[in-house]
């Protein structure tokens, strides 16, 4: 059992997660519940449960019956959009609203687009880096790279004004940084009115999404069913990418960085095999899951002995719930699926990091964890883009060979209907998959695999997490 610091004692009765002493060993904290206490639960913010066991959290997750994302925030305010659209979609939206609300957001999310804005985003961060190097030899990682990068990309996006980064901060201190403070507000301070006015502006000199636009233009002309969408969804789609966009990006980033100046074998081995970068990156966003979510219990709700009061909050601690994927080809083949599937980010060929096991962690979120000086690592160019990876796991076998007429060829299918826009299989292998003008994968190979990519193609089957393509 873990050891927890005698002031955090009172988590087991009356837990906050806001507090500066929980972000700081949030890791420890959840591993202590696991032990003795797996439902902790809290009078803050109204009432919160926090389960801590992995099969809780993925029931609770996955029972949107009894449990409403339309509150997706442990705070002491509660929504004031209804089910099932919620005041953010679609994060906040419940089945089936969220499968419409979450396909109007795979275009402009797709790999081309995003790509067209890599050159910015590169100029951008080699500007924040010839500034820290300008700083001297000791510098602030987070503040002045991670929390900068997400800020300026978000506001080009949007279409909004650079300038309003430090407005953007403000907004994410209020809304996720003190969840437990109510302050007295003019609306005129509010993320709302402030919205408001970036809508009204667009809406006064509308432009083309296709041409010129941008997200906020495309937002106020894409239509559902032949209607344009109303406008809380409108401002809460909006609030979502702000919001959202903007924190678990810079947490993410900050932690990587924090990572990396722990392990300079990590660093060396993305130096010497640069073509592992795609796996280093999900390997460090599922140990440094940045989010705790928050599902609002059902009145009367108390499925399976879960945790659940009407209007209560419930602590989903998706970190402690990612453990490292093992048997997935082995339940794939065969086995039926199982009803709560854990979330999958990496491919289950690849171990584990070494300092990254065992399996679940999760980090307190990133930037405001990073240490001013990291020692090792070096900030500067050429190369200077590092991320930790994972070991080389050699060849693989594609197929299994016939007993009677020996090894068959590879073939793939792919079912647009279970896709959900990850598009992990283009990014992969490109070779095998585009993607198409909405979002969705398209699958480039009729038939047989060529023999060159069948590496690529189980390489992509491992990788799905909507368990979209099979290999026969």
């Amino acid at each position: 059992m873990t050891d927890i610091d005698e002031s955090q004692a009172d988590y087991h009765r009356d837990f906050d997660h806001s507090t500066a002493e929980w972000a700081a060993t949030a890791p420890e904290i959840w591993d202590e519940y696991r032990q003795s206490c797996p439902v902790a639960r809290s009078d803050a913010f109204g009432g919160t449960w926090l389960p801590t066991r992995q099969e809780d959290i993925s029931a609770i997750a996955h029972d949107t019956e009894n449990y409403t994302s339309q509150g997706v925030v442990v705070s002491v305010y509660r929504p004031e959009v209804d089910r099932p659209m919620g005041p953010a979609p679609p994060i906040t939206s419940d089945p089936p609203f969220h499968a419409v609300a979450r396909r109007l957001l795979l275009p402009p999310f797709a790999p081309k687009p995003i790509k067209e804005l890599e050159p910015y985003t590169r100029d951008y961060c080699d500007e924040l880096i010839d500034q820290l190097l300008d700083e001297g030899p000791e510098v602030d990682a987070a503040i002045g790279y991670a929390q900068n990068i997400p800020v300026r990309i978000i506001a080009k996006m949007l279409g909004m004004p650079e300038e309003d980064g430090d407005k953007f901060r403000l907004f994410i201190h209020r809304i996720l940084e003190t969840p437990g403070v109510e302050e007295e507000l003019e609306h005129e301070e509010t993320l709302d009115h402030y919205l408001d006015v970036q809508i009204a502006e667009h809406r006064e000199n509308p432009r083309d999404p296709e041409v010129d636009g941008d997200l906020i233009d495309y937002l106020i002309n894409v239509e559902i069913e032949g209607q344009k969408l109303v406008d809380e969804h409108v401002r809460g789609s909006i609030a979502l990418l702000l919001i959202a966009g903007i924190d678990t990006t810079w947490s993410a980033i900050g932690a990587s960085i924090w990572h990396m100046a722990q392990h300079p074998e990590h660093r060396a081995q993305l130096r010497d095999d640069p073509s592992i970068f795609p796996f280093a990156v999900e390997e460090m966003l599922r140990y440094y899951a940045p989010v705790t979510m928050a599902r609002i219990a059902a009145p009367g709700s108390r499925p399976g002995g879960l945790p659940g009061e009407g209007g209560r909050l419930v602590a989903v601690a998706l970190p402690r719930g990612q453990p490292r994927p093992r048997g997935v080809r082995e339940r794939r083949r065969g086995h039926p699926r199982p009803q709560a599937e854990p979330p999958r980010c990496v491919r289950p060929r690849y171990p584990s990091l070494p300092g990254l096991e065992p399996g679940p962690h999760g980090a307190p979120r990133g930037p405001r964890n990073v240490p001013r000086a990291n020692p090792g690592v070096r900030i500067g160019r050429p190369g200077g883009r590092t991320v930790v990876s994972g070991s080389d796991p050699g060849p693989t076998r594609a197929a299994d060979p016939d007993p009677l007429r020996g090894q068959r060829a590879m073939k793939i299918t792919y079912n647009r209907d279970a896709c959900q826009g990850h598009n992990r299989c283009y990014m992969l292998a490109p070779e095998l998959f585009d993607v198409d003008d909405e979002g969705y994968a398209i699958l480039l190979v009729e038939g047989d695999v060529p023999s060159d990519l069948e590496e690529k193609a189980q390489l992509v089957f491992d990788n799905c997490p909507e368990f979209a393509i099979e290999l026969d």
